[in-house]
């Protein structure tokens, strides 16, 4: 089973567009984003959340957490679907927010992706519950295909202020 969608937000005069599915097995990647466009630019071809690792200090695990369409649930602000898809405001700039809840044993996990309209893309995950009683960290892998505006211009830079000279200059 899967569910999918397009998104062209807001409707009147686009800022983002790109589809989005949540699949089952063996698609287990979350909320895929695909085709991703700000602003009629091209960013990425394909944004996913393709591994959760838990990772506990005692005799549990480690364990690999599959977000799929199989273990997600309908939230009671979208009762009719296993994806939710809404916007909204925050400091004076709008977002939409892209997300699925899913239920793994004892955890309880929001996927989400947020679209700010200034261009920012925040994948974020949060978490619930405990499988074991002991210490736990969770790893999530986010995969970001860039394609800038097509594949030949796919080269991203990060910029940080906390880390030595290195690569491409200051940061």
């Amino acid at each position: 089973m899967s569910e999918s969608g397009r998104i062209s937000w807001p409707a009147r005069q686009p800022v983002w567009t790109f589809d989005w599915r949540l699949a089952d097995a063996p698609d287990e990647e979350g909320i895929v984003i695909l085709g991703a466009a700000y602003r009629g630019h091209q960013v990425f071809a394909k944004a996913s959340l393709p591994s959760l690792r838990v990772r506990y200090e005692g005799p549990c695990g480690p364990y690999k957490d599959p977000l799929n369409y199989n273990n997600a649930r309908p939230t009671s602000r979208c009762p009719g679907s296993r994806v939710c898809v809404y916007a909204y405001s925050s400091g004076g700039l709008r977002a939409l927010s892209v997300e699925s809840y899913h239920t793994i044993s004892a955890y309880r996990l929001t996927h989400r992706w947020v679209f700010w309209e200034n261009g920012v893309i925040m994948p974020r995950l949060f978490s619930a519950g405990i499988q074991c009683p002991f210490d736990h960290r969770h790893h999530v892998y986010w995969r970001l295909d860039f394609d800038l505006d097509g594949a030949r211009r796919d080269l991203a830079l990060e910029y940080n202020t906390y880390t030595g000279e290195e690569g491409w200059g200051a940061g």
